[in-house]
C-alpha cells in the first residue's frame, strides 16, 4: 500500500485492547525483552514508518466514535471464534482486566512504553 500511494506512513487501527491481548499473549509464552513491551505506537518499515496513533483508547470508544460520527466500523467474524489464542484472552481475560480497572488500557500502554524505553537504554 505504501508504494501503491507513495506514501511515506502507514497508519494502522491497532488499539488498547489490542495492546493488551499482544502483551499478555507474549508474557504467557514466555516473551523477553522487547517482544514483552507489545506493540510499537511507531516504527520503521519499508520505506517509511508504521504508526497507531489509537493504542492508547479501547475498541468500545472506536466503536462509539465511529456510531456517533455516522462511520460503519468492520468487524471480522473470526474474532468471534474461541480458536485462536488471542480470542480467548479478548473475550476471557481481557473482561476481568477491564472490570478490575476500566483504565488498564492506559496503565499497559504506558508499561509497554516504559520497556520500549529500558530496552533502549540496555
Amino acid at each position: 500500500m505504501m508504494d501503491k500511494h507513495q506514501a511515506s506512513t502507514l497508519v494502522l487501527g491497532h488499539h488498547g485492547d489490542d495492546q493488551i491481548e499482544t502483551m499478555l499473549m507474549r508474557l504467557t509464552r514466555g516473551a523477553t525483552g522487547k517482544a514483552r513491551a507489545g506493540i510499537p505506537i511507531k516504527r520503521r518499515f519499508h520505506t517509511g514508518n508504521l504508526v497507531r496513533p489509537f493504542l492508547e483508547i479501547t475498541k468500545s470508544q472506536i466503536i462509539e466514535y465511529a456510531g456517533l460520527h455516522n462511520i460503519e466500523p468492520r468487524f471480522d467474524p473470526s474474532n468471534e471464534t474461541g480458536v485462536y489464542a488471542r480470542n480467548r484472552f479478548r473475550h476471557e481475560v481481557l473482561p476481568f482486566l477491564k472490570k478490575e480497572n476500566r483504565k488498564v488500557h492506559e496503565h499497559f500502554q504506558r508499561f509497554s512504553e516504559e520497556l520500549y524505553e529500558d530496552e533502549e537504554f540496555f
